[in-house]
């Protein structure tokens, strides 16, 4: 990684100074060159950033004692805006050197100008013994220090856990053998861009139901236990940010709960899932429910967030779902609906899952 950094920071420094060297008269006349040139810049400086952040990431994980990663990015980026000024190369931490020294037992910065007094010292007293070191035998140290550095748990774990991750590993790792480095940091850091929008695009509906084995009738999820749900409500926690990326696949699976349970007229929404609800969730919100309530139902909102009841507020969504259907908790909900469920369809119930079953008619 060191090396790589080195390797990209080199070019960005050849590709900057080959831009200087262009006489300015025909930059001027064939602006086209100009452009070409601060696009090359452009990509390999977003290049050595990402692998600034990644070499970063790294020495966090390996540094795990009182380490600070504010003050190493604010010491990295003071020593490149200096050092920009004395034609220095892109810099950033060494992957290779963080671990010699953590194997070794250093435990601040100190080590880093301790290493760098010694090699000045070995350079200036022994520089013509190292000429007959042998260059295989320094690159053995770096490939055994490398190779202590490979997480071998941390990637048999991503493997075992997760399908999407492991192949985003196996991606970048390829793309590091075929194609240009650059690349392959652009191919690993969309592909987990593109699975984390993925996953947040698409929350999570969970079917809820009390569970009659616990005093309290907790709330669990139906798929882990088969329980028996109320005939005219419907109680579904939804696992994930509605936000405008969301809320398709939220509108489609209300949309499938209505087709699949038409007798089930009542739906209460649980939001304690949800972290994050903008300007397009709240709409979502509203037209979902003015739906439902034109097709002769009514939709409940519970146990919401503070930062999800404040934007709700502001942008008038709990007004037009009704300040009367949203409710604090799910007791509270369930205290408050079931009075206004049928009394008529309540009247033959065997199920009766709420203790205020007991107060409707034919308990």
């Amino acid at each position: 990684m060191e090396a790589a950094a080195n390797v990209i920071s080199g070019l960005y420094s050849i590709s900057f100074s080959d831009g200087l060297r262009e006489d300015q008269t025909c930059l001027l006349k064939q602006p086209l060159i100009l452009f070409d040139a601060i696009e090359k810049i452009d990509k390999i400086k977003l290049s050595v950033r990402i692998i600034i952040f990644a070499i970063q990431f790294a020495h966090k994980v390996i540094c795990r004692h009182g380490f600070s990663s504010g003050c190493f990015a604010k010491g990295q980026g003071l020593s490149n805006i200096i050092g920009s000024f004395f034609s220095s190369y892109a810099s950033s931490g060494s992957f290779t050197r963080t671990g010699v020294n953590y194997e070794s037992g250093a435990q601040t910065p100190l080590a880093a100008a301790f290493a760098a007094i010694t090699l000045t010292g070995v350079l200036l007293l022994i520089a013509p013994l190292t000429a007959y070191l042998p260059i295989a035998a320094m690159a053995g140290i770096l490939f055994l220090v490398a190779y202590s550095l490979v997480d071998t748990h941390h990637i048999v774990s991503i493997v075992r856990t997760s399908k999407p991750e492991a192949a985003i590993l196996i991606a970048t790792f390829l793309a590091t053998l075929f194609v240009e480095l650059e690349f392959a940091i652009y191919v690993g850091v969309l592909l987990s861009l593109l699975l984390y929008l993925n996953r947040t695009s698409h929350p999570t509906f969970v079917t809820l139901a009390p569970d009659p084995d616990s005093k309290r009738k907790t709330f669990i999820n139906v798929r882990k236990k088969p329980l028996n749900e109320c005939p005219q409500l419907k109680i579904i926690r939804i696992d994930g940010s509605l936000f405008f990326g969301a809320v398709n696949h939220v509108v489609e699976l209300l949309d499938q709960i209505t087709k699949k349970y038409p007798e089930q007229a009542h739906i209460l929404i649980v939001g304690s899932g949800i972290n994050f609800i903008d300007v397009a969730g709240c709409q979502t919100l509203n037209q979902e429910a003015h739906r439902l309530r034109v097709n002769g139902r009514q939709l409940y909102l519970c146990s919401l967030k503070g930062e999800v009841i404040d934007v709700m507020q502001r942008g008038g969504c709990s007004k037009n779902i009704g300040e009367e259907n949203v409710f604090y908790s799910k007791n509270a909900a369930i205290r408050r609906i079931v009075p206004r469920l049928d009394p008529e369809r309540c009247r033959p119930c065997k199920v009766r899952i709420f203790h205020e079953c007991a107060q409707m008619p034919g308990a």
